[in-house]
């Protein structure tokens, strides 16, 4: 075409002046980037599967919960079984809900519930540990040429900043931590409920077997019923905001016989009644925004601190020869260059000899 092409000239003295240390600084945030993008696509597939192991879970409790409503009952599914597991006795609803589904099928709930908690947990222990171990170690590596003012100071890395980050991945380290600990204690519970179901239901349909069970997993299965079927514990600490903050304790006149048992077999973890930093702490998707957010903050500095220092020397503005025909002399079939200096000043024009054709 017959448009002009331009150029400019900057000054890269500070590059050329840090060149190594430039170097290290972004090989290191190349790596940061990879690690969040991985940690990134590991949770959308850890929420991804726990969300279908939820649902299979719901799914069964709300055939107990429509049971009890054809029975005209005001309890819920987890009231029924916490009632069940403390007296021994099971309601007319709950005695159709395990005759319906059968030992086989509770078995069948047992293997796609662990199933699910197992792939959550070996995502968080196998696969985004490792990595926030990675993004630790660069992390510190970035803080320690942080203090080398000598050598890095001209580079912009900021101390405070990386502290931040450091603390940030700390943080994000625990909530990962968290949920794979939820995870295995939602699998070794649903183990505990399910055989213990499983003796129910063969009593009930086959009139053999005992239902007794030890106090120690009389309470093991309470609890479990208490803390991860009313709410889906690892989806809030995945994702969704954590619950404790705003609560209001029932007054014990308005408890029912089963949220009082519930009260007597809480966990001291449950987060109304965890400590007020635990109720502050955030899920992880929302850690991984900000530890993603300080890093950017903390190399931030670096790319301010070099882009302040770049200056403009001059621009180059290349023109075709007009026409680019023959019969005009020789100075008319050559391209000219117009340069203009970053400063004020008159801008030259120069004719470029060149043995090429012109090619716009």
């Amino acid at each position: 075409g017959g448009g002009a092409g331009f150029c400019l000239l900057v000054d890269t003295g500070v590059l050329a002046g840090n060149a190594p240390q430039l170097l290290q600084i972004s090989n290191q945030a190349w790596l940061l980037e990879c690690i969040f993008d991985a940690l990134d696509t590991l949770l959308v597939e850890m929420r991804k599967g726990w969300k279908e192991a939820w649902a299979a879970m719901r799914a069964k409790l709300a055939l107990l919960e429509k049971g009890l409503r054809d029975h005209a009952a005001e309890t819920s599914a987890s009231d029924e079984l916490l009632t069940c597991v403390a007296s021994g006795f099971a309601s007319p609803p709950l005695q159709a809900f395990l005759t319906g589904i059968g030992e086989n099928g509770i078995r069948r709930w047992e293997k796609a519930m662990d199933s699910g908690s197992q792939q959550v947990q070996q995502q968080a222990s196998l696969k985004m540990l490792p990595l926030i171990q990675s993004l630790l170690f660069r992390a510190g590596e970035l803080q320690g040429l942080a203090r080398w003012e000598e050598r890095f100071e001209a580079a912009g890395l900021g101390e405070a900043e990386l502290e931040a980050l450091t603390r940030h991945a700390t943080l994000l380290m625990h909530r990962v931590m968290e949920v794979g600990a939820a995870a295995q204690a939602f699998q070794r519970g649903i183990s505990q409920m399910c055989h213990w179901l499983e003796r129910l239901a063969g009593r009930l349909i086959n009139e053999t077997g005992s239902t007794a069970i030890s106090p120690d997993d009389a309470l093991a299965v309470a609890r479990f019923v208490k803390t991860h079927l009313v709410e889906d514990r690892i989806a809030a600490l995945l994702h969704s905001p954590l619950p404790g903050g705003g609560m209001e304790a029932v007054r014990d006149e308005e408890q029912s016989a089963s949220q009082k048992l519930a009260d007597a077999l809480r966990p001291p973890d449950e987060w109304w009644n965890a400590p007020p930093m635990e109720k502050n702490r955030v899920p992880l998707q929302e850690q991984l925004q900000r530890t993603r957010l300080a890093a950017e903050t903390a190399l931030g500095g670096t790319l301010a601190g070099v882009s302040a220092r770049l200056s403009l020397e001059a621009s180059i503005q290349l023109y075709p020869p007009p026409g680019n025909a023959p019969g005009k002399g020789d100075d008319a079939s050559l391209p000219r260059v117009v340069v203009a200096a970053a400063s004020d000043g008159p801008a030259s024009e120069f004719l470029v000899a060149s043995n090429h054709a012109w090619t716009g």
